[in-house]
């Protein structure tokens, strides 16, 4: 995946650009700067972007299906969202 199909899986799966820079190790400009095809990313970069990509489409995918486990759809869909966005941050604090 590369520059504007990264950009268009990303939205589609509802994954923040800043979630897909912590997973993938990159600076959230650089990312923004692939997805509009202004750098062309390294071999290494591709396969940590995609490994992102695919790893935060799967967690989601996880939290949904034990929300519907226990009952929980749309209406629990903002406070997945929150949890999602409380681990984003909490990677983000923790020292590499």
């Amino acid at each position: 995946m590369v520059g504007k199909t990264l950009r268009a899986t990303r939205i589609r799966a509802a994954i923040s650009g800043y979630a897909i820079c912590l997973k993938a190790g990159i600076g959230r400009s650089r990312l923004s700067d692939i997805e509009r095809g202004h750098v062309q990313p390294s071999a290494e970069e591709i396969v940590r972007l995609n490994a992102a990509v695919d790893e935060l489409i799967r967690a989601r995918q996880r939290v949904e299906a034990v929300a519907a486990e226990v009952g929980c759809h749309a209406s629990c869909e903002s406070m997945c969202r929150s949890y999602i966005r409380e681990a984003d941050e909490t990677l983000h604090e923790r020292p590499r």
